[in-house]
């Protein structure tokens, strides 16, 4: 019994992609942002921040990016997972305009098949992926905690399977992000 070998093999891993916008599409949704919050409300379930609400793509800049995440990067994605269609719309996208003290609750998009943020502003209130096992208490007392923060940068897109739970800390500046949910049908 000296001489055995243990072998791992991780079965259901989460991938997570990113990649980085043009800053010029950024201006445009920070231009939207000083033009337009003094309209916004606090009111979606889990971002206590203002936000433009669920019709975020009434805005041109927005539907472009959707259509370029939709058309573009989400049919790589698929081919790259042997998915067995690409046939993705957007659901909706909305922008949040977080001030000092505002933070997202933990959550998850489960309705939808996969999400984007778009980082427009970073701040130090930031967004934070969790392990599916903390949200569910299913740690056992000897494993440590995971939970993978992401550091943030101007243009930075994170695009992630809309079951995985993520929140965004309590922010000490201004933090502008876009969120989307995607849908794919065959």
């Amino acid at each position: 019994m000296d001489d055995f070998k243990i072998n791992k093999t991780s079965w259901f891993p989460t991938e997570v992609y990113h990649c980085n916008i043009e800053h010029h599409y950024c201006d445009q949704i920070l231009k939207i942002v000083s033009e337009d919050k003094d309209r916004w409300n606090k009111d979606l379930k889990n971002v206590k921040a203002l936000t433009s609400g669920w019709e975020g793509l009434r805005y041109p800049v927005l539907e472009e990016i959707s259509d370029f995440i939709t058309n573009r990067i989400l049919p790589l994605i698929g081919q790259q997972n042997n998915w067995q269609y690409n046939n993705w719309s957007t659901v909706s996208a909305w922008i949040n305009f977080y001030t000092p003290g505002d933070k997202a609750l933990p959550h998850n998009h489960a309705n939808d098949h996969y999400c984007a943020i778009l980082i427009v502003k970073p701040s130090t209130g930031n967004l934070v992926f969790e392990d599916p096992k903390q949200i569910h208490s299913l740690y056992p007392p000897f494993e440590k905690r995971f939970e993978q923060r992401i550091n943030e940068d101007k243009g930075k897109l994170i695009l992630f399977p809309s079951y995985l739970y993520h929140h965004v800390t309590e922010c000490e500046n201004e933090r502008i992000s876009v969120a989307f949910n995607f849908s794919n049908e065959p």
